[in-house]
């Protein structure tokens, strides 16, 4: 159980996005397409983990400061969609608007966070057991996802073509309009 007493929790952190949009988009994404994304989003959130740690020379403060930055980094593009267009005392919150806020709110945590000791001793497994709980929750639901749908015979995925019913239900007719110049006003009259 020593392991779990190193602080990697700030690494989880910023994986816990990508496997959760993964999860979310499981539907479309074939495990073979995600590895590119995976060793990009590895490599940032390593990066980032190490530049923290040289700065801090703290595994443990590293893990805190990585996982303060990541939730900011990552949640930054989700807020913006939210606030989008929105006022805030007669003024309209935009993209850089909000990311000076962010940056504010961001340096100030942190701050007050590298001021701070090193995190207990007792939070580390937890924080470290917490993190790794969701990704393997998150994972698993891929995974699960992944046997059902390998587990379905081929043809319940797909109707031969030219039959126009399965099952005695009526399927609709589906037309595809493809222009082979850009829609103006003249092309689509």
């Amino acid at each position: 159980m020593k392991l779990l007493r190193y602080p990697f929790y700030g690494v989880l952190a910023g994986l816990l996005p990508f496997l959760a949009v993964w999860n979310i988009n499981k539907t479309q994404i074939r495990p073979r397409d995600v590895g590119n994304s995976l060793l990009v989003t590895c490599a940032f959130v390593l990066v980032v983990w190490l530049v923290f740690l040289l700065l801090t020379r703290s595994s443990g403060r590293a893990a805190v400061q990585s996982a303060l930055f990541f939730v900011f980094f990552f949640s930054y593009g989700h807020v913006y969609n939210m606030l989008e267009g929105q006022t805030l005392l007669g003024v309209e919150i935009g993209f850089v608007k909000l990311l000076v806020v962010y940056a504010v709110l961001y340096l100030a945590a942190a701050i007050l966070l590298w001021r701070r000791a090193s995190p207990a001793s007792g939070t580390v497994p937890l924080l470290n057991g917490f993190t790794l709980a969701l990704c393997l929750l998150l994972l698993l639901q891929v995974v699960v996802f992944q046997l059902k749908k390998g587990a379905m015979p081929a043809a319940a995925l797909s109707v031969p073509a030219g039959q126009a019913t399965v099952a005695g239900v009526e399927l609709p007719d589906i037309y595809y309009i493809i222009l082979d110049r850009y829609a103006n006003s003249r092309t689509l009259d």
